[in-house]
């Protein structure tokens, strides 16, 4: 499998789908997802950040959702694959007669993988490419469809050197149209989700996904595109105007990735200033030749929990963050417990109040950690990894 560059790379039997017949962003392009590849008494499979549960609760898949760990490679496959096995003895999906219809060209699949494999969010971990192909396996395997959130492919850099990183691990959805033959069906296992909210504005809730043409045409057919029609025609056209001349790919390359490649390096640096002396375990860490994304995740010690940690940032020194439990799946918070973790975007505040920020939040956790119920005393665990004690 060779390594391609990210940036605007679209297989030539891969099609777009624009925000004319879909989404705004990915987030609410999940609804047309659901709508469109999943039977309703289907049960997900939901990788561990949980990020867009909500979104499947509000799809009537409250109940129904499991989080898949992580660990240095990505998404844990084994874990994964356990997980559907034991959904497919419970008899759950194909022997149970569907309560809604497929439209035209669309499929219902039997399982959703849904999955940040670029710089997760929170974790910031990526999936590597071993792991990637066997996602794809497992899904041809399982009849699952791989619901991947590639937005972060387009920014990441290479902290040891000034020019463009080098290209970046394949995508799942072009790894599921080259992989042992190509896609076992029209359809396809894999789509990719993104948005331009994360790459020019904010503001710009437009978005994209990329799959098969077959999968294409029957997202397409979701009602609410075919009764409600464009989203966002408008702003869809401005940002098309953006591809075309080159304006966007030169504001990625020369605005967003310098920026944020400083911006990272100011919170890493300001995390091992004030928080690491105080127990706290950065998790997914990148290669100096390979980072990226938005967010920065660490884990406070165990006698402190994110939920209140956040909540007296924001009461005594003004800061706010996310703690973990957001990112929790409800009704599986055991098998991916974020309880202790605090999740840093360095993406929209300002570069010169990020060290400030993290020095604050040493400050809370420093005054935390004072009461004698909270030392930490010899060697504890947290979330299976060990640390010596800085009290």
């Amino acid at each position: 499998m060779a390594f391609v560059k990210p940036v605007w790379f679209v297989h030539p039997h891969l099609y777009l789908l624009f925000s004319n017949y879909t989404s705004l962003t990915p987030a609410s392009s999940l609804h047309s997802l659901t709508a469109a590849s999943c039977r309703e008494n289907n049960r997900n499979n939901i990788t561990t950040t949980g990020f867009q549960g909500s979104i499947f609760e509000d799809n009537g898949f409250v109940g129904r959702l499991r989080a898949i760990p992580e660990d240095d490679e990505g998404v844990d496959v084994a874990y994964l694959e356990a997980s559907l096995a034991k959904h497919n003895e419970e008899g759950h999906g194909s022997d149970q007669k569907a309560r809604k219809r497929p439209q035209v060209a669309q499929k219902h699949y039997k399982n959703i993988i849904y999955t940040v494999p670029t710089f997760s969010n929170p974790s910031g971990r990526t999936t590597s490419l071993d792991r990637r192909r066997e996602l794809v396996r497992l899904a041809r395997k399982y009849d699952a469809l791989i619901i991947a959130d590639d937005i972060y492919d387009f920014i990441h850099w290479n902290s040891t050197s000034t020019s463009l990183s080098p290209p970046f691990i394949p995508r799942i959805v072009d790894i599921d149209h080259v992989l042992d033959g190509g896609p076992t069906t029209s359809f396809g296992n894999a789509i990719s989700n993104a948005s331009f909210s994360k790459i020019l504005a904010p503001g710009l809730r437009t978005g994209w996904t990329e799959a098969t043409p077959t999968f294409i045409r029957g997202l397409s057919q979701c009602g609410s595109s075919v009764s409600g029609g464009a989203p966002s025609q408008f702003v869809a056209s401005i940002i098309a105007q953006t591809l075309m001349n080159g304006t966007l790919q030169n504001h990625i390359e020369r605005v967003l990735i310098p920026s944020f490649k400083r911006r990272y390096q100011v919170v890493h640096s300001a995390i091992e200033r004030y928080l690491l002396p105080l127990g706290v375990v950065l998790e997914g860490k990148m290669e100096k030749s390979m980072q990226g994304g938005y967010f920065v995740y660490f884990l406070l010690p165990p006698c402190i929990l994110a939920k209140q940690f956040v909540l007296r940032a924001w009461e005594d020194e003004a800061v706010l963050v996310a703690d973990g439990d957001i990112f929790e799946v409800h009704g599986d918070e055991d098998a991916v417990p974020a309880r202790h973790g605090v999740r840093i975007c360095f993406a929209w505040e300002q570069e010169n109040l990020l060290s400030e920020g993290l020095r604050r939040l040493g400050k809370v956790l420093a005054n935390m950690l004072e009461p004698e119920s909270c030392v930490v005393i010899g060697r504890e665990a947290v979330d299976g990894k060990f640390l010596e004690s800085k009290i």
